[in-house]
């Protein structure tokens, strides 16, 4: 019998899966657990939380752990995940990557380009074992198309024909 843990990791928002022999057992959904979204304690306690709502059994540890998570490559995110999930499996393997990386997989794609729109903006994308990627940088460098861009860029504007009238 295969056990796996799942987690998609958003600015906003997190969702996790087990999978027992293929078959999803148990699903959940907490705030986000983004060490750079919500901070250490933050995302410490959503974590907690998400975790909290599964069938974690210590007598029947998971075969492995995939964490998706949005801030993955700021320096310490990989590390306060992995030190969270590495003790609920029984092989000590855990494979984070950037949330990003989830969409291709979770459409059952080898291959291919997909982009994420919403608190943040990135867009990833893979082909004959290459990838490139575009975006998720924050909403102070960019995040073109997300929501907060999409309601920055709505606000200036109003700002702007305020300053205008007369």
């Amino acid at each position: 019998m295969s056990r796996l843990l799942g987690l998609d990791i958003g600015g906003t928002s997190s969702r996790a899966r087990v999978c027992v022999d293929g078959e999803v057992v148990a699903e959940a959904e907490a705030s986000s657990a983004s060490l750079t979204a919500a901070g250490a304690d933050g995302a410490a306690a959503a974590l907690a939380d998400l975790l909290a709502q599964l069938p974690i059994d210590p007598e029947h540890p998971f075969d492995a752990a995939c964490a998706g998570s949005a801030g993955s490559n700021v320096p310490g995110a990989r590390e306060f995940l992995a030190d969270r999930l590495t003790p609920l499996t029984r092989s000590g393997i855990v494979v984070i990557v950037n949330d990003a990386m989830l969409v291709l997989p979770a459409a059952g794609l080898d291959a291919g380009v997909g982009v994420i729109c919403g608190t943040g903006s990135i867009a990833v994308g893979t082909w004959a074992g290459r990838e490139a990627r575009a975006g998720g940088f924050g909403y102070l460098l960019g995040d073109e198309g997300s929501g907060y861009w999409i309601a920055r860029a709505a606000l200036r504007a109003l700002l702007d024909r305020r300053d205008r009238e007369v």
